[in-house]
């Protein structure tokens, strides 16, 4: 098979769909309306596909798309899936993943496992019913440190990521989970507050912006001041901007055309 009519959008009672090891190209609009799936299998099209953008799967309990070429990759309509227990997305050249992934909260099993990903995200903590995550076979060069907080998980596959750190490589979740507490409380944190100030001109900008410098200054390793008319601030001389400052303060003051 290599065409799915739209008109699919009618089975609404539909609970399984299975469109493994066809020619499919892509994936009509309408199956993102069928919002009574529950298991969905399109692994094995071995030809790029492309998913529909908009999907309402709240039902979806079950996502295989192994060996399937993902040309636009996952959509963030994915984070409305709200019951999904195990996605397979093994082998789809897949290079991220989207934040929204990470609001699937009742995913069991999570399968990314040869594709090209080089990290993923930080939001990854909000899994916390993930029992099984394979990353084998990508190009990660680190972990989210909050993995680390995931104590359901039995099974985390890392081997063959060349260029991940050999400690985060080990066969024994326990192990890697450790690694990543460890760097955690290594850590220090850095505090960082950006403040825009628009308005009309001659209503105070400089002033309010002028008085903040005056008493954030101190408080600051990292202070900068961006804004049209910085001379006329009469601000004291500011330090030299630190990246690796652990407070870091940015004002910007603009005025709006009247």
């Amino acid at each position: 098979i290599s065409y799915i009519s739209d008109d699919i959008s009618q089975l609404s009672t539909l609970r399984i769909l299975n469109l493994s090891k066809n020619k499919l190209r892509n994936l009509p609009p309408g199956i993102g309306k069928c919002q009574n799936i529950q298991f969905f299998k399109v692994h094995d099209n071995h030809i790029p596909l492309s998913l529909p953008v908009d999907f309402n799967w709240q039902h979806l309990y079950h996502i295989d798309f192994r060996n399937v070429v993902l040309s636009g990759g996952i959509p963030d309509a994915i984070g409305s899936c709200y019951n999904l227990q195990q996605l397979w997305l093994r082998n789809c050249s897949l290079k991220e993943i989207p934040f929204n992934l990470c609001t699937c909260g009742t995913l069991i099993s999570l399968d990314l496992s040869l594709n090209k990903l080089v990290s993923l995200p930080d939001s990854f903590c909000h899994l916390t019913n993930l029992k099984e995550l394979l990353l084998n076979d990508n190009k990660l060069i680190s972990l989210p440190l909050t993995l680390g907080f995931l104590t359901q998980i039995q099974s985390l596959v890392t081997h063959d990521n060349p260029r991940l750190p050999v400690e985060l490589r080990s066969s024994k979740p326990d192990a890697i989970r450790a690694v990543l507490r460890e760097k955690i409380k290594s850590q220090k944190p850095k505090h960082r507050l950006r403040l825009m100030v628009l308005g009309e001109s001659g209503v105070g900008k400089s002033s309010l912006v002028a008085t903040l410098s005056t008493r954030w200054i101190s408080r600051s390793e990292n202070f900068i001041l961006s804004g049209e008319d910085e001379s006329a601030l009469n601000r004291p001389s500011l330090p030299n901007a630190s990246a690796s400052g652990h407070c870091s303060i940015h004002i910007s003051y603009w005025s709006i055309p009247e």
